[in-house]
């Protein structure tokens, strides 16, 4: 399992719509249309990144299998540089979890959050004018490696490729770019990179959801999109659609079928004002790093139970314990007997909180070898009317240079034990 710390909302739409789609609906676009439209979003994502005043993105993403859909989200967030604000709602549902909502919010003085159906969480004395002063950590995508890397194979790939694009001026002195590719017209070394794209992100998204268990041959069908370009010489909207075929482990064909649509709108214009609290659920804290900073009175004993099944009932198989002994600064110090399916560990840790992502400590451990690993510990606290304390666990992680890490068995949820 991999678990991905590091993310930014306008670089993980922009890198991730090219890599899902670039190495295949991208080679609809050839020759003039295709530079054309790709210095078109270079001049859309450098003009947001850096020069804008305000925008507004929206983003819907949508994946069904054999006609039922699995995951839908919708995002939208609104950057306003002008007053050093920025906020983002989102809706999300899939055939795993439901429906559920977020908001977030943040200013030069406080940020506001909600999860789902929990209260808001106001957090004062929270002020990050670093972020204010980086256009709240904005970067132009196509500095980053991953875009440029992307552009060299679609380059690549469009110069083998004939001249299916079509490109109409508008009306209003902007511009349309449209295209379709069917199975046939892709060619092989396109439709394998791209089916290896979407086996290990978009197929792997819903694999433990209550869906379809696809593994092997996924195959492109048919590719569409639709950019247009505003008289500004701005992209602000764009359609993709994109089908594919996929087998279970039975051997099973299955369609999958992915939509997604994008549009930026506001530029120069968004105004963003923080939601209104008259009447809600409000919690007021500090500082929203305290709420995952391990302190003083988070010392005492977590434990959870390990159940498995056993002639089709659930047994207790044993029982997950992590103490928290002692607290000294960013230290944390206590013992863990810990079983994650892959692993069983009975040692003590030692654990500091990571310097670039607040809410983990990294730890060490001893396994039942004797060598020294590496775990992550993170405390969960869900504020109510009655404290919910939890601690997470990852053991044998391995971190990644993007800030993500490897685990090889699952997270370990531990509630506090309080007498």
């Amino acid at each position: 399992m991999k678990i991905n710390k590091k993310t930014s909302f306008l670089s993980l739409f922009l890198a991730g719509t090219l890599v899902l789609s670039v190495s295949a609906a991208a080679d609809v676009i050839i020759g003039d249309g295709y530079n054309s439209a790709k210095q078109a979003l270079k001049y859309t994502t450098k003009t947001l990144a850096n020069e804008a005043d305000s925008f507004t993105l929206n983003a819907d993403f949508q994946i069904s299998v054999d006609g039922d859909r699995v995951s839908y989200e919708h995002t939208q967030r609104k950057f306003d540089f002008v007053n050093n604000r920025t906020e983002e709602t989102s809706e999300s549902q899939n055939s795993d979890r439901g429906a559920f909502e977020n908001y977030y919010y943040r200013d030069s003085e406080k940020g506001i959050n909600k999860y789902d159906s929990e209260q808001y969480y106001v957090y004062t004395n929270d002020a990050m004018p670093e972020l204010s002063e980086t256009r709240f950590g904005m970067t132009d995508p196509f500095d980053e490696p991953i875009a440029q890397d992307v552009e060299k194979i679609a380059d690549a790939f469009v110069s083998n490729m004939k001249d299916f694009v079509q490109v109409k001026d508008l009306d209003d002195g902007g511009k349309m770019y449209f295209g379709s590719l069917e199975s046939a017209q892709i060619p092989a070394l396109a439709n394998a990179l791209s089916s290896f794209a979407l086996k290990y992100t978009v197929v792997e998204s819903v694999r433990g959801m209550d869906v379809i268990d696809i593994k092997d041959c996924i195959a492109l069908g048919e590719v569409s999109a639709q950019v247009s370009q505003n008289a500004d010489g701005l992209l602000d909207s764009g359609v993709g659609t994109l089908t594919a075929t996929g087998t279970d482990k039975d051997g099973n064909s299955h369609r999958i079928e992915m939509a997604v649509s994008i549009t930026v709108s506001g530029v120069n214009s968004t105004v963003v004002e923080p939601v209104s609290l008259d009447g809600k659920d409000v919690v007021y804290a500090e500082s929203g790093v305290d709420r995952w900073t391990i302190s003083g009175k988070n010392i005492g004993t977590y434990s959870a139970p390990v159940v498995i099944e056993e002639n089709d009932k659930l047994v207790k198989k044993s029982d997950n314990i992590l103490t928290i002994d002692s607290v000294d600064g960013n230290t944390v110090t206590g013992h863990m007997t810990i079983d994650d399916g892959n692993e069983r560990v009975d040692s003590d840790y030692t654990a500091v909180k990571d310097d670039e992502y607040f809410d983990d400590y990294k730890a060490e451990y001893t396994d039942a070898d004797g060598n020294t690993k590496n775990a992550r510990i993170r405390l969960v606290n869900w504020g109510g009317e009655q404290e919910l304390i939890y601690i997470s666990v990852d053991l044998d992680t391995v971190t990644d240079t993007d800030g993500s890490y490897e685990t090889k068995g699952n997270s370990c949820m531990m509630q506090m034990r309080l007498d």
